[in-house]
Formats: structure tokens, sequence, C-alpha cells
């Protein structure tokens, strides 16, 4: 099974997001992916807290680089689970399977997977 983390990517974060990032081309795993859209979103949270001078700045930066990490890590475990072979069904709720069941509905996540010939 082969994943395509470029769609995995996509499918986490959005198409504007991806395609407003710069730099992702000389990343070569989806770690370095990762980070770098993590970075980017980080970056650009501070600049708008920066133009609106905030007394409550720091708080909400923290908060938001507190959930902006534990989506980095979120996607990180699906990746792994996905290398795996695990299966995402939309009636698991987001929970991996590793047994196939051709009553439930994939989840859209199972687009990134592409069976390998």
């Amino acid at each position: 099974m082969k994943i395509d983390t470029d769609k995995l990517l996509r499918y986490h974060w959005g198409n504007e997001i991806i395609d407003d990032t710069w730099g992702l081309s000389l990343c070569k795993t989806f770690r370095e992916k990762e980070y770098c859209v993590i970075m980017k979103l980080l970056k650009k949270k501070v600049m708008v807290m920066e133009d609106k001078r905030q007394s409550q700045g720091l708080k909400e930066l923290t908060k938001f680089f507190r959930n902006i990490e534990y989506e980095g890590l979120s996607n990180m475990s699906t990746l792994q689970y996905l290398e795996e072979g695990n299966i995402f069904y939309k009636e698991d709720d987001g929970y991996p399977s590793r047994e196939v069941d051709d009553n439930k509905t994939k989840s859209s996540i199972m687009d990134c997977v592409e069976e390998e010939v």
C-alpha cells in the first residue's frame, strides 16, 4: 500500500493553506511538510496579533500553538495508522480498523491511499 502524503496533507490542512505555504516543494518527508505548514500558520497568527497589539496576546498564542501542535501530532498518528494498513470508515467516527468491512463506507481520508500494483 502506498500513501499519497501530499493528498494527506491537503486533507488535513485544506488546499488554501497548502497552496499558500512557501517551500513545501523543498521538504522531502511528511513530517517536514507538516512542520512547514505549522510554522507558516504560527507566523501568520503572530503577525495578526502584533497588528492588533492585544494585551492577551501571549495567552492566545500559547493556546493556538498548543492546538496546532496537537493537530500535527494527530496527523502523524493518522499517517502511521495508514502505513500500518489500517482503514478508516465513516461509521467508526475516526477510529482505524484492520478488518475490511464492505458494509461500511470508507472515510474520505482513504482517498489518500493508493493500492500498490
